[in-house]
């Protein structure tokens, strides 16, 4: 009866669609990624240009360097989130250098979801300042104006010098701090925005459906009915429109995502259930419609905000990790895996 009922009313297909038309706009925008290392980067023709490219394609710091075929590509790849920024190194970079003139004389590409910028700008400009000292001291000291005469054998002492003192690890003191490899228990740690808008969204909808408590058909009907009755009654106006929306999009999320159906319908039928318990005991502590409706705002944003939907708080204040296991959507990421 109840899923006649569900199938006949426009809410069902209206929440359906919204849900969808969400999931596509999350997989659509374009969130910053602190895992992506990559780092685009092209020559045109110049020397310096060159070399600047083929130290950053060797050096090991952390960022990766990758190579493009263009700048119109390199901009391309930032864009869709291929590489976190990006550099392009002009053919007038040879007379910059010379000329010591190197206000925007390199082309720095980012976007929106750039988060290691800084770094790799200091990285070109470590490798750029290697090639611009060795250019300054050899001119300067092979013109006579740090020495008093012009001299060869100075300028080549200078530079060797130099290329010691660029190269040289003697200024650091290495300490090694080996990491605590104990996993315990399994976390929900990874950011999973996707499938967190579809849980968050399926939680919100129990909660939404848990207002069937304050109904007048509940009242008159809850009259008629024992304890035990009243209970599964709204049980069943939670569970079932709940199930059947949930795994409806479940589906088609896999499929159209290429996940693993039946560990997503699993996660799901889970979440169902404990959304459900969930909502029960929430709306048990209320008496008025208001006040729930009131209350379920404050829950969602704060389940959005501490479960690894968009960003993993638990980073950054640890005891996140402990809050977050109050609520269903935690237990459908940490299934999920």
């Amino acid at each position: 009866m109840t899923v006649k009922r569900q199938l006949k009313r426009p809410s069902f297909y209206v929440l359906i669609l919204g849900v969808l038309f969400l999931l596509y706009l999350t997989q659509n925008v374009i969130l910053p990624k602190t895992e992506n290392t990559c780092v685009g980067i092209f020559a045109e023709d110049s020397w310096y240009g060159e070399r600047i490219k083929e130290e950053l394609l060797k050096k090991e710091n952390g960022l990766v360097f990758v190579e493009t075929s263009g700048a119109e590509e390199l901009e391309q790849a930032v864009y869709r989130g291929e590489y976190d920024c990006g550099f392009v190194l002009p053919g007038a970079l040879d007379n910059a250098v010379r000329d010591r003139d190197l206000d925007e004389s390199i082309i720095y590409v980012y976007s929106t979801a750039t988060t290691k910028g800084f770094v790799a700008k200091e990285s070109v400009y470590a490798v750029l300042f290697q090639y611009l000292s060795e250019e300054i001291l050899k001119q300067e000291s092979e013109s006579g104006f740090l020495f008093e005469e012009k001299s060869s054998e100075a300028a080549e002492a200078v530079l060797a010098n130099n290329e010691k003192y660029l190269n040289s690890d003697e200024i650091f003191t290495v300490e090694f701090v080996e990491k605590d490899n104990t996993t315990g228990e399994r976390e929900a740690s990874a950011v999973k925005t996707v499938p967190g808008i579809l849980g968050s969204c399926m939680f919100a909808a129990a909660l939404l459906y848990g207002r069937y408590k304050f109904c007048q058909e509940y009242e008159n009907v809850g009259k008629k009915l024992r304890q035990k009755e009243r209970f599964f009654l709204r049980f069943s106006q939670i569970f079932i429109p709940l199930l059947m929306t949930a795994i409806l999009l479940e589906i088609f999320t896999d499929l159209a995502g290429g996940e693993n159906l039946l560990r997503g319908i699993f996660a799901m039928l889970f979440l169902v259930a404990l959304s459900t318990g969930w909502t029960l005991l929430f709306a048990a502590l209320f008496r008025n419609e208001q006040k729930y409706l009131c209350s379920i705002c404050g829950v969602l944003v704060l389940s959005l905000l501490i479960c690894p939907v968009f960003f993993d708080l638990a980073v950054y204040f640890p005891a996140v990790g402990v809050l977050r296991k109050v609520f269903p959507v935690y237990y459908y990421l940490w299934l999920l895996g």
